[in-house]
């Protein structure tokens, strides 16, 4: 289940680095606009460079429909299995913590018991961390 996990997370921080790239696009897009709009020039020349903008513009806008069609296609597919595994991984904390400190005196099922809580505390940020991270880049772009 690890590998599953692995390759969602891993998805997920690709689609950051999407989303990364296109708001470097969206700033190099506005400084351009803005040294536009800055020159005295002739018409052809404000003609080429609106084209050129215009241009920029339809890639930036392709390139935000792909990743939100992989995004979409992401939370289509994976939805209902990351929310069961995080269910199951929060109560596996809960029941493998009581474990723990049931078994405070008996130190070799302790090892084992809390070897077991820290890998489903990883499983959890395996989670969470690629998420939040998402979150984060798509609220940046706004």
């Amino acid at each position: 289940m690890l590998a599953t996990d692995g390759l969602i997370a891993t998805a997920l921080l690709h689609t950051c680095g999407h989303f990364a790239v296109l708001r470097k696009n969206v700033k190099q897009l506005d400084s351009y606009i803005y040294r536009i709009t800055r020159l005295k020039t002739n018409s052809k020349h404000i003609n080429a460079n609106l084209y050129e903008i215009k241009i920029q513009i339809i890639h930036v806008i392709k390139h935000h429909q792909v990743v939100l069609w992989f995004c979409d296609n992401m939370e289509k597919n994976f939805h209902l299995i990351l929310f069961l595994q995080a269910m199951i991984s929060s109560l596996l904390i809960c029941f493998v913590g009581f474990q723990v400190s049931a078994t405070l005196m008996e130190q070799s099922k302790m090892i084992k018991f809390a070897s077991h809580l820290i890998v489903a505390f990883f499983q959890l940020l395996l989670f969470c961390f690629p998420g939040d991270m998402l979150i984060q880049e798509v609220d940046d772009i706004i």
